[in-house]
């Protein structure tokens, strides 16, 4: 996660496609849900930057964040002593699509980068 966000060109697709290949490989049990909540909040409280230097497609951004809810959802219910973890986690990311709907966070990801 260091070494990514080092790049200083991360979209937040690549960081949704990312959290879902470590969510993937993630032990029942294990430390590794928290720190990727850890590191979802600190986007989601827009402390990391967004989409600098690199542009997303709206389709590839709606579908990353859908692959990411899935598997989610996915783990919270498979794995029942840990469903606090995954709660958090799922309030993170933006509800994708399989459709369009990723021009709508695009676009509000463009209004917060206006604004700072």
């Amino acid at each position: 996660i260091v070494a990514l966000e080092g790049q200083g060109t991360i979209t937040l697709a690549d960081r949704f496609d990312t959290a879902l290949r470590i969510l993937e490989g993630a032990a029942e049990g294990s430390a590794v849900p928290w720190t990727v909540l850890v590191w979802l909040r600190f986007s989601q409280a827009r402390q990391l930057t967004w989409q600098r230097k690199r542009n997303t497609k709206p389709a590839h951004l709606s579908s990353a964040a859908q692959s990411l809810s899935e598997l989610i959802s996915a783990r919270w219910k498979d794995r029942g002593g840990e469903r606090l973890v995954w709660r958090l986690l799922l309030s993170c990311v933006p509800r994708g699509s399989r459709s369009d709907d990723g021009q709508a966070i695009r676009d509000y990801i463009l209004v917060i980068m206006q604004k700072y």
